[in-house]
């Protein structure tokens, strides 16, 4: 499983639900009282459902990257002496978050720690277990 990362795009998708459950409707309900206008009714029905979708939609998926989060934070405590690979051959010391280590390191320049041989785990491998 990929990791669910929202934290570029998290808060543009609940401010699209939000503009689609509170602003549009009002606009449309003033709009509403002046046209009188059935088409504006389904239109101010519509819009809340789109909002509602958005949001419950945006929910769930914050829900699995949250459920992602625990599961590493569970595997890292448990594990503090490994280093996780990065992307392009960088790897993360658990005891400090150092980003410096090296694949050969075998311990962490910050915190001293000594790495367990043959330790080495993606994040891509710590979500399948």
């Amino acid at each position: 499983m990929k990791k669910v990362n929202s934290i570029f795009y998290g808060s543009y998708i609940i401010g699209l639900g939000l503009l689609f459950l509170i602003p549009i409707p009002l606009l449309l309900y003033i709009t509403k009282r002046y046209f009188c206008s059935i088409f504006l009714s389904y239109a101010i029905g519509a819009s809340i459902v789109i909002g509602t979708i958005v949001e419950c939609a945006f929910g769930i998926l914050l829900i699995i990257e949250l459920h992602q989060d625990e599961k590493i934070q569970k595997y890292c405590q448990n594990h503090r002496n490994i280093k996780i690979k990065l992307e392009e051959g960088k790897y993360e010391c658990q005891n400090c978050g150092n980003r410096m280590v090296k694949e050969q390191d075998e311990e962490c320049s910050i915190c001293g720690i000594k790495y367990v041989e043959n330790e080495i785990k993606t994040i891509q491998e710590i979500l399948r277990m």
